[in-house]
């Protein structure tokens, strides 16, 4: 957590995907010396496309999991055009490499558990999420289909919230791991250049 914007920390990571035929075999267009100007924007970092998840997790994520346990908020925000790789980053390809979020799962547990141990046990975790979705303009809750055209509010002690959006208790990795099944399974779906995704 490097760059402070409006006084709260933010890193700002980007991942040059690997090549397919659309890009005419180059999809690092734009990547100079590990960091990429897109519109007047700087990244903090640069993976290239031969990171694997597993790197990114390791160099990113983990860090957040640490910040977590010690009571911090932390989010990890894919964004990015149709066909950039943000599912492949975050959900990862079932049978080839597992996505930050299987990380997630395997690792908050973990943490928190070693957390309680190094405090003596004075320590109890709450570990709720939401999935939410912005497509179109629209805040879609995806735990929670009747729930769509969301608002985000400016709660004063939490900040920016989608404040009707379904909030989850998570007790377990595989809790984890379903809820965001369920989710997945109601995202929108949409074509470009790039194809399906």
């Amino acid at each position: 957590m490097s760059v402070p914007r409006g006084g709260i920390p933010v890193k700002v990571v980007g991942r040059a995907r690997p090549s397919i035929p659309a890009d005419g075999g180059d999809a690092r267009r734009g990547v100079q010396d590990d960091i990429v100007v897109s519109e007047g924007e700087a990244f903090d970092f640069m993976f290239d496309s031969s990171t694997t998840n597993q790197m990114l997790c390791s160099r990113e994520v983990r860090p957040l999991i640490t910040a977590f346990t010690e009571g911090f908020n932390c989010s990890v925000l894919a964004y990015g055009a149709t066909g950039g790789g943000k599912t492949y980053t975050i959900d990862g390809v079932t049978g080839q490499s597992n996505g930050l979020l299987h990380y997630l799962a395997e690792n908050v547990f973990l943490a928190m558990n070693e957390r309680i141990t190094k405090v003596g046990g004075r320590l109890t975790f709450q570990l709720r999420v939401q999935y939410i979705e912005i497509y179109n303009e629209l805040i879609e809750d995806l735990l929670d289909p009747t729930r769509n055209d969301l608002n985000v509010v400016d709660d004063p002690y939490a900040g920016a919230i989608v404040g009707d959006a379904t909030f989850r208790e998570i007790h377990g990795p595989q809790q984890l791991l379903q809820a965001v099944a369920e989710g997945r399974d109601r995202r929108q779906r949409g074509t470009n250049a790039f194809g399906p995704t």
